[in-house]
């Protein structure tokens, strides 16, 4: 079987100041690919440009606002 690289294949270390938002955003990113069925970017999010972000974070099936429910008291 074929293996992608992905920036999942960067070690991360939770005791560096930036390894721990590095982390955080890798859990983020791979919960969202998982939900929507997309690949993780190959290389790690701080070299993505604000496009690919956008991109990658983007759902253009989601459309309906109800599926954001509103804070209580808005």
């Amino acid at each position: 079987m074929h293996h992608q690289s992905c920036a999942c294949d960067v070690p991360r270390t939770a005791g560096e100041p930036a390894g721990e938002d590095a982390y955080m955003a890798l859990v983020l990113m791979t919960v969202w690919a998982i939900h929507t069925g997309r690949p993780l970017p190959a290389v790690p999010v701080n070299e993505l440009s604000a496009e690919e972000l956008e991109e990658f974070w983007a759902d253009h099936l989601i459309s309906d606002e109800s599926a954001f429910p509103s804070a209580p008291g808005k």
